[in-house]
């Protein structure tokens, strides 16, 4: 059984090996169970992860957690952002894989 210390297998990236984790951390990106509040790896706010086909629940690039989908369109899809560090809110845009690997 894991504890708040212990990270999940997979470590909440994408294509991970073992159980996908209940929340992640919002900085290193680390797994952990769904009572976990902080990373004991950095500190960090350790966020649920929601299921589903969408982004919604993950962090790019080390700095955006991406909060919910709040619109889509022809080229890709708009999710509620928050900066990891500062706490702002943002929106961010994810460009479709057809469309980012479209030479035109």
């Amino acid at each position: 059984m894991a504890d708040e210390s212990t990270p999940v297998s997979g470590a909440g990236r994408p294509g991970g090996t073992g159980g996908e984790p209940a929340a992640v951390c919002v900085v290193c990106g680390t797994g952990y169970p769904p009572d976990t509040a902080f990373c004991p790896l950095d500190g960090a706010i350790v966020r649920a992860v929601k299921r589903g086909g969408d982004l919604a629940g993950t962090v790019l690039d080390g700095r955006y957690f991406l909060v919910e989908q709040i619109g889509q369109g022809g080229m890709g899809d708009v999710y509620l952002g928050e900066h990891v560090r500062t706490q702002r809110r943002c929106a961010v845009k994810v460009v479709s894989r057809a469309r980012a690997t479209d030479p035109e």
